[in-house]
């Protein structure tokens, strides 16, 4: 535990105190910092570290623990280098729990910094957040910490805040990645459960956060801005760092909304915690967020809140989005593919076929990511090959983690052939014929002959390109009579019809081959 406004020494004011608490013993150790309150930091040589570090008295800041144990420290309220000034900071400080020693690892050493936001989504060594206390953050799988907002600093002016910010402790620099440059800025909402590139949250204060088992990021409430006006808020947020785009997920679009309370201990979609800000909050192992008190409120007024929630990781499930769904038919069998994004809270794809497009049966189950970012999917129907059939419908049945099923569109893939012109000639003929017909795409042919009883008598193969192709086939041995030629494609089958009279008269399903 760093710091905070509180007794020291010699008075109340700022601390810079760092301690251990041992929960085995239940002890508290006093590690390091000055026992006087208000002390300015020791900052040292940028990036290196030293015993006699140490950064200035302060509270509300960001800390963090990366993942290998270190401590990590960022901006709050407090002192820089000069005892006289207090205010907003920006420096970032990390402390080795090995070695016992603080690193001043970038911002400034001064109070009341302005943003250095450079481009968006662009690291950059130059780029700094201003100044700010009282932000929301969040730490993620990589280590990387996130700051969204707090009162400080932009480019030019102190006000409340609702910039993204990304630090990457291995390259240790910082990236704008969502938000505006510029202080009190409102909410754009949007349509809540849809993501989009144009819906954030209005600029705020003292929100409560959590990151859930997806690695997406979480903001409810605070003191700020809805759509005009600032207030104590209850929208509820979600931020994908994949697709970097933010969701309205639950609450009101207005300030200062009074709680609806429900029954005690009985989910209800009608139930809302009150606006407020300064609440705690937690996850717990399945992904439900939790939010207790703060300053905010109840069904009836405003003030301290003792309330408890939990907000159902099951209600929070925002809709898979499912992007494009289609088929392709090749060598008898069906190939799938299907593109999704938004899948944090979704279980699983079911296939299911039709030979009617009115009974549909699962054919095969498949997981899906539970992540929010964008997914491909492509799996192949080879089942099909063993029924008889000329049209085949699929669709995809999608289940949430809640048991809540939605249904794609039906895609119909038609094993009807495609018809193509063919001709025969001579005709009638005696010793070959020859066969004239156009294919759509590359194929391997197979053709043949039945006799009058319906009894295959010859048969060939013909590997072709894509076009006009010529086929000479002899019939030498086969003797005079009427005939069926069937000439079909492992891609498509030819269909038109010719009625030819020869010694091998074919149509293309059905021809005759008389004698002259």
């Amino acid at each position: 535990m760093f710091g905070g406004y509180g007794y020291g020494s010699n008075g109340v004011g700022l601390l810079n105190t760092l301690w251990s608490y041992d929960p085995a013993i239940n002890e508290w150790t006093w590690v390091m910092g000055d026992q006087q309150i208000n002390s300015t930091g020791k900052y040292g040589t940028n990036g290196i570290a030293h015993t006699q570090n140490l950064p200035g008295a302060r509270y509300c800041s960001v800390s963090w623990t990366d993942n290998n144990g270190d401590l990590w420290l960022f901006g709050g309220y407090g002192y820089g280098t000069h005892p006289d000034e207090n205010g907003p900071l920006n420096d970032i400080w990390k402390f080795s729990v090995q070695t016992h020693e603080w690193t001043w690892i970038k911002g400034d050493s001064l109070i009341a910094a302005k943003g250095h936001y450079g481009s968006k989504g662009i690291s950059a060594p130059e780029n700094n957040p201003g100044s700010r206390y009282i932000s929301t953050s969040w730490k993620d799988a990589t280590g990387n910490i996130w700051v969204f907002g707090g009162q400080g600093y932009d480019e030019n002016s102190m006000g409340i805040l609702n910039d993204l910010w990304k630090f990457d402790d291995g390259t240790q620099e910082w990236t704008w990645v969502s938000g505006d440059n510029a202080i009190d800025q409102p909410g754009h909402y949007g349509t809540r459960g849809v993501p989009s590139n144009t819906a954030q949250p209005g600029a705020r204060y003292i929100a409560s956060s959590w990151a859930d088992l997806s690695g997406d990021f979480w903001l409810f409430g605070g003191y700020g801005y809805d759509t005009t006006q600032t207030g104590f808020l209850n929208d509820l947020w979600r931020f994908s760092p994949q697709t970097g785009k933010w969701t309205w997920a639950k609450g009101d679009p207005v300030i200062d909304q009074p709680a609806i309370y429900g029954t005690q201990c009985l989910a209800d979609s009608s139930n809302k915690s009150g606006s407020r800000m300064s609440s705690i909050s937690w996850t717990d192992g399945v992904g439900n967020l939790w939010v207790f008190g703060g300053y905010g409120y109840d069904s009836t007024s405003s003030g301290s809140l003792n309330d408890l929630w939990k907000i159902s990781s099951e209600q929070l499930i925002l809709p898979v989005k499912l992007l494009d769904f289609h088929g392709l038919l090749k060598n008898e069998m069906a190939d799938l593919f299907w593109d999704s994004e938004n899948e944090s809270g979704f279980s699983h794809y079911t296939i299911q076929r039709s030979f009617d497009g009115i009974r549909f049966n699962d054919l095969m189950t498949v997981a899906g990511n539970r992540a929010s970012g964008q997914h491909s999917y492509t799996r192949t129907d080879s089942d099909l090959m063993t029924h008889s059939w000329q049209k085949v419908f699929y669709r995809l049945q999608m289940t949430d983690m809640n048991g809540q099923r939605s249904y794609s569109r039906v895609v119909l893939l038609s094993h009807e052939p495609a018809k193509t012109k063919m001709s025969i000639y001579p005709n009638p003929a005696q010793q070959h014929i020859n066969i004239q017909m156009s294919v759509p795409t590359a194929d391997q042919l197979e053709g043949r002959i039945y006799n009058a009883g319906g009894i295959l008598v010859q048969q060939f193969e013909q590997s072709t390109a894509a076009g006009t192709v010529s086929l000479s086939i002899d019939i030498d041995r086969i003797p005079a009579g009427t005939y069926i030629l069937s000439v079909r494609g492992k891609i498509f089958s030819p269909a038109s019809h010719l009625s030819n009279n020869n010694n091998s008269g074919i149509n293309k399903k059905r021809g005759a081959m008389r004698p002259p």
